[in-house]
This record gives C-alpha cells, sequence and structure tokens, in this order.
C-alpha cells in the first residue's frame, strides 16, 4: 500500500509481538536498574577524598614542624632565678681575678656588684696599704669583716672579697651560712705574673714574695675548700672562666632544687 509522500508505512504489530514486548519489557527494566551508573556517595570518582580522610589530613600533629618549639631559658635568668636573692661571694688569693671577674659576672646576671677592699677604703677614707702602715694588719681584718657583714646584710649582689677575708672565722660563717662561694683557685705562677703589676699589696713588700704567695696558698687553701663552688682561675678570656661559673651554679642550684622537693 502506497502513501502519499512515498514512504513506506510501518506495518502494525501482530497481538503475538505485543505480547513478546510486553513479557520483555520488566527484564530490560531490571537490567537497566542493575547497569546504571552508581552515584557519587556509592563510588566516588578516583582520586577524591572522603570527608573522613579529609578531617585526616587538615589535622595537625603536635609534634610536626608547625608546632611551635620550646624556648630555651638563657643561663643567667635560669640561675638568677634559683639564687632567690641570695649574694655570691669571690673568694681566693689576691691576682685571681676576683674583682674583674666578678663585676663581669655581676653583669651578665644583671644584678650588683661591690668590691670589698673599695669599699673598705672608703669607709676608712683610706687606702689599704695606708690602714694597714698605720693600724697593723689585725685592725684592718676587724674593719673588713664590719664592711662585709654590712654588705652581706644589704641587697642582693655580687661580692668580691680580699684574700685573707674568708681566712676569718666571723666572716668565713657569715658568707657560708647566708651566700653561695665562688673559690677562684689559680697557681702561684699566675697569681705572681698579676701581682707584680700593682705595688698596692701589703703582704707582698718584701724581698721574696714569691715565697711569700705560695706561703699564703698553703695556709689559706684549706679555708678556701669551704666554699661552695670552685672554679679553676687562668689566663683565658674572662668570658670563659664566667661560663664556666655559670654552668657550675646551674648544676648546684638544680640539685639543691632537687634535694629541697
Amino acid at each position: 500500500m502506497s502513501v502519499p509522500d512515498g514512504r513506506r508505512r510501518k506495518r502494525p504489530k501482530t497481538s503475538l509481538e505485543r505480547s513478546a514486548s510486553a513479557s520483555f519489557s520488566p527484564k530490560l527494566g531490571a537490567l537497566a536498574s542493575r547497569c546504571a551508573a552508581p552515584t557519587l556517595t556509592e563510588r566516588p570518582f578516583f582520586g577524591s577524598t572522603s570527608p573522613k580522610s579529609k578531617e585526616k589530613t587538615q589535622t595537625v600533629s603536635p609534634n610536626s614542624e608547625s608546632a611551635p618549639a620550646t624556648k630555651k631559658e638563657p643561663i643567667e635568668s635560669r640561675v638568677a632565678r634559683l639564687l632567690s636573692g641570695r649574694t655570691l661571694v669571690m673568694v681566693g688569693m689576691m691576682g685571681a681575678g676576683k674583682s674583674s671577674i666578678g663585676r663581669r659576672l655581676a653583669g651578665r646576671l644583671s644584678i650588683a656588684f661591690a668590691d670589698a677592699d673599695a669599699e673598705i677604703e672608703k669607709a676608712a677614707n683610706a687606702t689599704i696599704s695606708e690602714i694597714f702602715e698605720q693600724h697593723g694588719e689585725a685592725y684592718f681584718r676587724d674593719g673588713e669583716r664590719r664592711v662585709i657583714q654590712r654588705l652581706l646584710d644589704g641587697e642582693q649582689m655580687v661580692l668580691a672579697t680580699g684574700g685573707g677575708a674568708f681566712i676569718n672565722s666571723q666572716t668565713r660563717a657569715a658568707i657560708v651560712a647566708d651566700t653561695i662561694s665562688i673559690w677562684l683557685k689559680a697557681d702561684r705562677d699566675l697569681l705572681m705574673s698579676r701581682v707584680k703589676r700593682r705595688s698596692n699589696r701589703p703582704l707582698l713588700k718584701t724581698a721574696d714574695p714569691q715565697a711569700v704567695i705560695q706561703r699564703l696558698i698553703d695556709e689559706r687553701s684549706p679555708y678556701y675548700a669551704n666554699a661552695t663552688i670552685q672554679i679553676q682561675s687562668r689566663d683565658v678570656a674572662h668570658d670563659i672562666v664566667i661560663d664556666e661559673i655559670l654552668t657550675a651554679l646551674a648544676d648546684y642550684l638544680d640539685n639543691e632544687t632537687i634535694a629541697d622537693s
């Protein structure tokens, strides 16, 4: 049968074909359902990150490089804090460096400094040599004891004492009881190389000052050994010796804190 446009008309389905198509459609629908593309939640795109893994990547570990580092307390601050207001007293032979080292140590700790001999001269309005010449050593030692006690009763400081101060039993007892003492040890040759540059040492105004130095070392060392800390003085930069003093003080004060706890 022909149609006006010349195309061939589609033949109508027979009843048997319609029945077969109807019976096949549910199976086709079920297959289509089974072959449907998965949703994003069922099967994430390759390379995507699930919410759980995102949380992990955003969490910063305390041990990571971005965590702030603990700042170490400078040894000067640590020693000054642990001293709790106590005075440091430098003891030892003349020429050991008590005044020069003590002054710089005080600067590092940001506390006051005093030189006992300078304070004695100020109080007496006379030099050490003049006091020895006019009044003798016994008079000088008694005045030295009183001046040092006054300084110990005052503010916290680094106090440099004269070579014979720690030999006086009363002065030594006061220093041991209320302060931390530091013995700057030095051998005879080093002491001689230093004291010969100055003429204000009354005890060395003899024919054989080297013999006097050795005798004083032998006599005084057992007393100096009662000091809290012992440091070897030598011909090196002052800061090297001061660093050793600070390290020894930190160790002593740390142990003291542990013993008190």
